[in-house]
C-alpha cells in the first residue's frame, strides 16, 4: 500500500463551459492559475454543450408533447408550441426560485492534493491520478443512467490533476407536461437513492442526493484502494492541520543539510507533522504560500527519501489514531452505561433479597404453626414437634442464604471499581 492520500467528489454549484473547455478568446480572461504551455495535456472525456445536450435529449419528446396538444389554437398559433430552446430558457430563468431545477449541475473528482500528486512535486502520481480518474468517470458513466453528461474532462494545466463532470438529471414517467423531465430528486430516486422520511439511528436525514454523493466517493475510493492507495477522504474531521510548533520544528528540520542531521533523526522530525500535514493554503500560521512552497520544496529533497518503505502509513497514522481514539471512546461510554445498569441491578438486587427475606421469615413462620399442629395431630409431643420444627425452619433459612449470596456473587462482575 503507497502512502496515503486524500480523495473526494464534490458538488460544484457554479459550472462554466468557456471555463472548463479553455474556450477563452483575451489573453487577460486566462486564469492565473493556468499554465497555457500544458492546456494541449488537458484530457476531454465529452464535449456538447447545454443547448446540444438538451436537443439530444427533449428533441423527440417536446415533438411529441407538441403532436398530442388537442386544443387548436395551440396547434394554430407556433408562439404556444414548446421548444427544446424555450424549455432550457425558463428552466435558466426560473432556476434561483426555492425548490426549483437547474438546468445542469456539476461535480469535481480529485485524488492527493499539491504536494503529494501535484504536477510540479510528484509528477509520477499526478499521471497515475490522472488514469484513476478517467476511470472514475467510465464507471459514472454506466452507473448513472439518468444522469446525462453535457461534458466531462481532466485538467492537466492546473497545480494537480482534477476531473470536472457536468450532467443534465432526467426522470421518467411524467403524467403531466413533458414524459421526461429535468429533475435531480426524480433521476436519482429512479436510480435507487430517495429522501430519507424519516431519522435515522443517528438523527438525521439524508436527501437522495447525500446518498447519491456519498456512493460516488466510496467508488472513487475503492478504485484508489485498487491502484494501491491508502485513501482518505479529503474533508475528513479527523485530518488535523499542524500545529504552529509543529511547523517550526518542520522548517528547522528542513533547514538542516543530511549531514548536519542522520536519517532516522530528521525522520524523527518530520514523521508526526507529515502525519498531519494538509494542503497548504495562503496565511498557514501567518505564512505566505511562496513560504510553504518553499517549505515543500525542501521536503522534496531532503525528507521524502527518508519517509521509507518500511513506513507506509506515514500520512495515515494519525487517521488511524484518531479512529481508534474514537473506538475507546465507544466503549468507554458503553463501559459507563453496563456500570449505569449496574448500579441500578445492585439497588434491585438489595430489595429483592429483602423481599425474600420477608417472603422466609413469612414462610418460617406459618411452617412453624402448620407442622407444629401436624406434628401434634400425628401423636408427637409439644417439645418434640417444636423442636422438629426448628429444625426445618433452620433448613428453608440456609437455603434461602444460600440463593441470595448465589445472586449476590452474579453481580460482583458489574460492581463499579473503587
Amino acid at each position: 500500500m503507497k502512502f496515503g492520500k486524500t480523495y473526494t467528489v464534490t458538488h460544484d454549484k457554479v459550472f462554466n463551459y468557456v471555463h472548463d473547455m479553455r474556450l477563452w478568446r483575451n489573453d487577460e480572461d486566462w486564469a492565473d492559475n493556468v499554465d497555457r504551455e500544458r492546456t494541449k495535456n488537458n484530457i476531454i472525456f465529452k464535449n456538447q454543450t447545454l443547448e446540444e445536450t438538451y436537443n439530444e435529449i427533449f428533441k423527440d419528446v417536446i415533438d411529441e408533447y407538441n403532436t398530442k396538444q388537442e386544443r387548436n389554437d395551440r396547434k394554430k398559433r407556433n408562439d404556444r408550441k414548446m421548444s427544446v430552446k424555450q424549455y432550457l430558457k425558463d428552466i435558466i430563468k426560473n432556476q434561483d426560485r426555492k425548490n426549483a431545477v437547474k438546468p445542469a449541475y456539476q461535480i469535481l473528482f480529485e485524488v492527493g492534493d499539491v504536494l503529494d500528486t501535484g504536477y510540479k512535486y510528484a509528477p509520477e502520481d499526478a499521471k497515475e491520478a490522472e488514469k484513476i480518474l478517467k476511470e472514475y468517470y467510465n464507471g459514472f458513466v454506466k452507473r448513472n443512467k439518468n444522469l446525462k453528461i453535457a461534458w466531462s474532462g481532466l485538467h492537466a494545466d492546473e497545480e494537480k490533476p482534477h476531473g470536472f463532470l457536468t450532467f443534465v438529471p432526467i426522470g421518467f414517467g411524467y403524467k403531466k407536461g413533458l414524459a421526461i423531465q429535468v429533475s435531480l430528486s426524480r433521476a436519482l430516486a429512479q436510480q435507487g437513492f430517495c429522501d430519507d422520511t424519516v431519522k435515522g439511528a443517528d438523527g438525521k436525514k439524508y436527501s437522495g442526493f447525500d446518498k447519491w454523493i456519498a456512493s460516488e466517493r466510496a467508488e472513487l475510493k475503492r478504485i484508489c484502494v485498487e491502484h494501491g492507495i491508502n485513501a482518505i477522504e479529503k474533508n475528513d474531521p479527523k485530518r488535523k492541520k499542524l500545529t504552529q510548533q509543529e511547523y517550526y520544528s518542520f522548517m528547522s528540520a528542513l533547514n538542516c543539510t543530511a549531514e548536519e542531521m542522520t536519517q532516522e533523526e530528521l525522520h524523527k522530525v518530520l514523521e508526526k507533522p507529515l502525519q498531519k500535514l494538509q494542503k497548504p493554503e495562503k496565511g498557514m500560521f501567518g505564512y505566505s504560500s511562496a513560504d510553504v512552497e518553499a517549505l515543500w520544496n525542501s521536503y522534496n529533497q531532503l525528507g521524502r527519501r527518508c519517509l521509507a518503505a518500511e513506513n507506509l502509513n506515514a500520512r495515515t497514522g494519525v487517521n488511524d489514531a484518531y479512529l481508534q481514539q474514537e473506538q475507546i471512546e465507544d466503549l468507554k461510554k458503553r463501559l459507563d452505561k453496563a456500570l449505569a445498569q449496574a448500579d441500578g441491578f445492585r439497588d434491585v438486587i438489595k430489595s429483592l433479597r429483602k423481599d425474600v427475606n420477608t417472603l422466609v421469615e413469612g414462610l418460617s413462620a406459618r411452617g412453624v404453626r402448620e407442622v407444629s399442629n401436624q406434628l401434634q395431630n400425628d401423636g408427637y409431643g409439644a417439645k418434640l414437634a417444636q423442636k422438629r420444627v426448628s429444625q426445618l425452619d433452620k433448613l428453608a433459612l440456609r437455603k434461602a442464604t444460600l440463593k441470595t449470596k448465589g445472586i449476590d456473587e452474579n453481580t460482583k462482575n458489574f460492581s463499579r471499581t473503587k
